[in-house]
């Protein structure tokens, strides 16, 4: 909390529901709940080293289900791929980093989670877990039904690794040549529709040039009207500042520069979108933009975007930072934050 001298130290770590004792060993208790329900995410990280046991209780059972032999959730024998089991980017086996399990572990009545510590370092983690109500019948995670499953966990990998592939319409292609101050404008077919595939290749005068021309080119974008997307196309897209690959089911930032967007946007009458060059060098830039039908209603939102960069943020003094203030209806779907340390 703010009144807390580790409020701005990242120092909500090491932290437990209890200490007990099992079989001998002293085991810190990182979740235990009772009746039906599913571990459903379990994110964890560290540093220093790994050295220690996590457990998986089901049931109440005294013999855990599952057994990793570290601060690791690669560490056990689950034999599970990506995206189900996620390393961090910077991950090590033995030292830094941790790694998300995206696994279902169903339980009919209760699930405890423990540490038992044989290092030292700072544990971080967070587990989401849903709770079913009181008489719901649920399947008890096992080894066996895990066996059993995994051809579906497979297919479920490889969708969550393959997103939407692009709507079976001719895009629509803004290709312009964006001299310093100058703008270009594609409007998109009129509504009801929805933008299901955004597609950008910037092509600078040198490729040392990417990193500014991904922060001075400006994407805008109108529905029905009103101006709701203001941002540079590299934050847009994901990349942050510079050119960074990324994989992810609603935008992608290739080796070659390709960015794309996934988002469904939604108009009912009008789109328009722009790019704009508020930097001092020439980008030539094409833009693809395939949409697709769309059934409008009183449920239906317009898709937002915005942009916001403070410089020089000198620590100390320590300080909130106000990330963003939302107001109104909506849904938060996304977002990208770029940090320059020195």
């Amino acid at each position: 909390s703010p009144d807390q001298p580790g409020w701005f130290a990242n120092d909500d770590h090491t932290q437990f529901i209890r200490d007990e004792t099992n079989e001998g060993r002293q085991e810190r208790v990182m979740m235990d709940t009772e009746g039906p329900g599913c571990l459903v995410r379990f994110w964890l990280t560290t540093v220093d080293n790994k050295r220690g046991v996590l457990r998986i209780y089901l049931d109440g059972s005294r013999t855990p289900t599952l057994v990793f032999p570290a601060y690791d959730l690669l560490a056990g024998d689950l034999n599970l791929h990506e995206p189900i089991a996620q390393p961090h980017p910077g991950y090590t086996a033995t030292g830094n980093g941790g790694n998300t399990l995206a696994l279902p572990i169903p339980y009919q009545n209760g699930c405890k989670v423990t540490w038992e510590e044989q290092g030292s370092g700072p544990r971080y983690y967070k587990i989401e877990h849903r709770k079913y109500p009181a008489g719901t019948r649920v399947a008890t995670f096992t080894r066996a039904g895990l066996d059993s499953a995994r051809a579906a966990i497979r297919d479920t990998g490889k969708t969550l690794l393959s997103p939407p592939m692009v709507p079976e319409t001719i895009p629509q292609i803004l290709d312009a040549n964006l001299t310093s101050g100058r703008q270009a404008s594609l409007d998109l077919r009129p509504g009801p529709c929805s933008i299901r595939h955004l597609e950008l290749r910037l092509d600078p005068e040198t490729l040392a040039d990417m990193p500014s021309a991904l922060r001075s080119i400006i994407l805008r974008i109108e529905f029905d009207g009103k101006e709701t997307v203001w941002c540079p196309v590299g934050d847009f897209f994901g990349s942050g500042a510079g050119l960074n690959e990324l994989r992810s089911w609603y935008r992608s930032v290739l080796p070659d520069g390709t960015l794309i967007c996934r988002w469904v946007m939604p108009y009912e009458k009008s789109a328009r979108i722009t790019l704009e060059n508020v930097g001092s060098k020439q980008v030539r830039a094409e833009l693809r933009c395939a949409t697709d039908g769309w059934k409008w209603d009183s449920r239906s939102m317009h898709f937002h975007a915005g942009w916001h960069h403070e410089a020089d943020l000198r620590t100390p003094p320590a300080r909130d930072w106000n990330f963003v203030r939302l107001k109104g209806r909506g849904v938060l779907v996304g977002d990208v934050l770029s940090l320059y340390n020195k």
